[in-house]
């Protein structure tokens, strides 16, 4: 399901004020439902997923 124009960004200054306000500028944060959204559209759509293959390998990090 994608959220409404602006939701995304407004989750994303939400975290960025709860950061601010804790002192956690390295709270680490992952949106699960938009990683979980980004493997549904990946599965329907598989060109796309071998174009972004490089992407997400360079980018995803060990926990």
């Amino acid at each position: 399901m994608t959220p409404p124009d602006g939701a995304t960004a407004f989750a994303d200054n939400d975290i960025a004020a709860l950061r601010r306000s804790l002192g956690l500028a390295q709270l680490g944060y992952r949106d699960l439902a938009a990683r979980r959204e980004l493997e549904q559209v990946l599965q329907r759509w598989p060109l796309l997923a071998e174009l972004a293959a490089p992407v997400r390998d360079s980018t995803e990090q060990t926990p």
